[in-house]
């Protein structure tokens, strides 16, 4: 059921033109943008919703308009303060408990933090805490070979590895659904081996002393590929190097596929999920990541133009 309005408070507004959302897994920031003859101040915070539920709680960060007074608006998530804040900190002990520190630092709401795990010894000085977190989720994946998504969708900081949703449904009218991975429209496929590395080195020690605490590489692909090698910087507390070398080497041992699609939209399609996606023509039928998405309504039709990857 299509039913998107905006609200600031417990005011409701309908009055609006085009209506956008989008994300990206680089960013912990979904950016909305609308029209509306409707003057709004910088820094008030409006929702999203569709029918009961809410799916976006943003800032408006930026506005403009023409003679005609027709308003542009743009208005983050929660994640915009992630990337607005530096801080100067030292890390030592367990992540998660890290992680909630700093938020609780900046005033940041944290909701549910899923299977981080891992120990930290670092100093971070004139860093943003989104730079400070991408770090220490590196560091959870190395020691725990999940990878994770941040979403600050709902004013609160929620950290979770990749889930899977299986049950696409995109409205094709008010009155009826389909599996929007079943139907797709334009599609785009690109296959590369620029970002592949297939010999991972993990160093310890200082400029003094360095020393190669695990090597890990696949021999096949060397001779096919040739010596794609890349080395990672690692101090004593960042617990089974081994692991941290086999996780890397298992994500960049690849030819990437990435597919641009557009699909019918489906509310929970956003950056980091796992989606499955069949298309017989183009020859592609598994388990995508979705790793940016943008939806957009408009005339009572509500799409969204993915960049997927494949998820091995």
């Amino acid at each position: 059921m299509l039913d998107y309005f905006l609200t600031i408070g417990n005011e409701r507004i309908d009055n609006f033109g085009s209506l956008t959302w989008n994300d990206d897994i680089e960013s912990f920031t979904t950016i909305l943008n609308f029209t509306s003859q409707i003057p709004l101040n910088i820094g008030r915070q409006i929702a999203l919703n569709n029918g009961d539920e809410q799916l976006l709680r943003c800032i408006i960060t930026d506005r403009n308009y023409d003679r005609n007074l027709i308003f542009s608006y743009t208005a983050h998530d929660f994640g915009f303060y992630l990337s607005q804040n530096e801080i100067v900190r030292q890390c030592r002990g367990n992540i998660d408990t890290e992680i909630r520190r700093i938020l609780e630092s900046v005033n940041i709401p944290v909701g549910r933090i899923e299977n981080v795990r891992g120990t930290v010894k670092n100093i971070y000085k004139d860093k943003t805490v989104k730079d400070v977190l991408t770090d220490l989720l590196n560091l959870a994946t190395g020691q725990t070979g999940f990878n994770y998504t941040v979403d600050c969708r709902l004013g609160e900081v929620n950290i979770r590895p990749y889930r899977l949703i299986n049950d696409l449904q995109g409205d094709l009218s008010n009155d009826i659904q389909i599996n929007s991975g079943d139907n797709l429209g334009n599609v785009t496929i690109t296959n590369s081996m620029q970002s592949m590395k297939n010999r991972i080195l993990v160093v310890t020690g200082n400029e003094q002393n360095t020393r190669i605490s695990a090597r890990e590489f696949d021999q096949t692909s060397i001779e096919r590929f040739g010596l794609l090698q890349e080395i990672i910087s690692a101090d004593n507390e960042q617990g089974n190097f081994n692991i941290l070398a086999r996780t890397r080497l298992r994500e960049a041992n690849r030819i990437t596929t990435t597919i641009t699609v557009d699909l019918l939209g489906d509310d929970r399609i956003q950056k980091g999920v796992l989606i499955p996606i069949e298309d017989e023509r183009v020859n592609i039928n598994g388990i995508y990541l979705v790793r940016t998405s943008e939806h957009k309504v408009e005339n009572g039709q509500h799409t969204v133009h993915c960049e997927l990857a494949l998820e091995e």
